[in-house]
């Protein structure tokens, strides 16, 4: 087969903040569009919409030390079946240097393991280093990302 799949998707959210607090709550959803058609409308395949929700409290706020614990929900609406499910902490220093270590549990998936990472600012610049866990079955390392980002 030879094709070309086009399509366009938008995603929204919102973020309801309680500083008193200091909670947070979100809500997302993603991959909003018509589906994939490749090679002709018979062979659409959806989008993998998600909707998505998490709430993280900063348990610790000072200058020079903060503690942020996190958790999350994900369910696709298309399949009842897929849903994932995170919680975590980050603890920072002197706004610079993060650790991160948290579990992610995916039933549909066979996914349930520890994550972990760091994190290093300088200014705008950031640049991360993070674990994902393979499916059980799967017998693969676990995925390591790096990313380097910017802040605006």
């Amino acid at each position: 087969l030879q094709g070309v799949g086009t399509t366009f998707a938008v995603d929204l959210g919102t973020l309801y903040r309680i500083p008193a607090a200091r909670l947070s709550f979100g809500l997302t959803v993603q991959n909003l569009g018509p589906s994939v058609v490749f090679i002709n409308d018979d062979a659409a395949s959806p989008l993998s919409r998600m909707l998505k929700v998490g709430t993280a409290w900063e348990a610790i706020a000072r200058e020079q030390v903060s503690l942020v614990i996190a958790g999350d929900y994900n369910q696709s609406l298309l399949n009842g079946d897929i849903r994932l499910y995170g919680t975590g902490l980050e603890l920072r220093v002197a706004q610079q240097l993060a650790g991160r270590f948290g579990y992610i549990a995916d039933p549909y998936g066979n996914v349930g393991d520890v994550t972990y990472g760091l994190g290093v600012s300088w200014g705008n610049l950031t640049l991360d280093y993070g674990t994902h866990p393979q499916a059980k079955d799967a017998d693969l390392d676990n995925v390591k990302k790096i990313t380097l980002g910017y802040r605006f």
